[in-house]
């Protein structure tokens, strides 16, 4: 349920001090729910369940004038709950919604895409039958593979406090869906990666994990894969896995490698671009070390993907290779034995 604000108007007098401050936000961290978000900083707990959690904010200048006001419901574990539902009983609201004599005059729905997130957005203003002042509301709904999040701002025309910039850093960066710590026996390995993103499948084979993404025209994709070699040295493993790529590929150019030594599990990469069926597809193949085991990653990207070839999706892939924990060490074979899984 949406909280009554009140809203007096003022003119911004303490804009400079505003403007001063370092942080407007802080994050909030729920380990149950598996969710990181940052909100206002003046943002206090009112509800927290297991299947919904909820902050408001009100932000007051420094003569007690309301200068911004705004609340997040965040539903965990919404499987089989319509995201289309909630919007519809949202837009019921925004029309008998009052700010006191107000009106609404304009209501509009626009659908895009944060990084790998789909959300809707609607803006709303209303009127004051005897002022020129208005204040804008905003509703954002993301929808994940098994939650709902529906963040909502209340912007006076004198608003001081969160600025349009702001208000998308919040909407856009800061809201942070995973799995924490999830355990793969057949793979021995432990790892966490975004529950909003991705449905996670074993490959039949048993060698791996496909990570495919619950949004439907998002066509990016990862799979990891358990590579079986004896060598110590994770230069000569990528290499060998390369070369195995580039001779498997048919079609494919632009070829790059570069390494990251910022992972917590340093990897190699190869990169490449391949049509497929008039799409073109950039390739992200990555190779790195958890503990005493080898493991390989690639990814597949569109640039028709609306973050231009899985640039923001690459970001998810890097926060799970580092995540990954290997539990188990390899196996015992001659040196010059190289019995590599390639996972094709």
């Amino acid at each position: 349920m949406i909280a009554r604000y009140v809203f007096h108007v003022f003119f911004c007098l303490s804009t400079i001090l505003l403007s001063a401050q370092d942080g407007y936000v802080k994050e909030f961290y729920f380990p149950k729910a598996g969710l990181r978000m940052s909100y206002p900083l003046t943002a206090k707990e009112t509800r927290n369940t297991d299947s919904l959690i909820t902050y408001t904010y009100e932000h007051l200048d420094n003569s007690g004038k309301n200068i911004g006001a705004g609340e997040v419901n965040i539903y965990p574990h919404a499987e089989n709950w319509s995201r289309e539902e909630l919007i519809r009983q949202t837009k019921e609201m925004i029309k008998e919604y009052k700010v006191g004599d107000s009106y609404e005059v304009l209501n509009t729905e626009v659908k895009v895409r944060k990084g790998v997130f789909e959300v809707v957005i609607i803006k709303s203003v209303y009127r004051f039958k005897n002022d020129a002042t208005t204040v804008g509301r905003e509703d954002y709904f993301y929808r994940g593979c098994k939650g709902v999040a529906h963040f909502m701002f209340l912007v006076p025309s004198y608003n001081c406090y969160l600025t349009e910039y702001r208000r998308s850093l919040i909407t856009h960066n800061y809201f942070k869906w995973y799995n924490i710590n999830v355990k793969e026996n057949v793979l021995n390995i432990s790892y966490t990666y975004p529950k909003g993103l991705f449905y996670v499948n074993r490959h039949a084979n048993n060698k791996g994990l496909a990570f495919k993404s619950c949004t439907p025209e998002y066509k990016s994709e990862i799979d990891l894969y358990k590579l079986d070699t004896t060598s110590l040295d994770l230069k000569a493993v990528a290499a060998k896995r390369f070369s195995y790529i580039k001779s498997q590929t048919t079609g494919g150019y632009d070829w790059k490698e570069y390494s990251v030594d910022t992972l917590a599990n340093p990897s190699k990469v190869l990169t490449h671009s391949k049509k497929i069926e008039n799409v073109e597809y950039r390739f992200t193949e990555y190779v790195f070390k958890a503990q005493d085991n080898y493991f390989a990653v690639r990814v597949k990207t569109t640039c028709s993907d609306i973050d231009g070839c899985g640039l923001n999706f690459l970001e998810e892939v890097e926060k799970i290779i580092s995540s990954v924990y290997s539990y188990d060490t390899p196996k015992k074979k001659e040196e010059d034995e190289e019995d590599y899984y390639w996972g094709f």
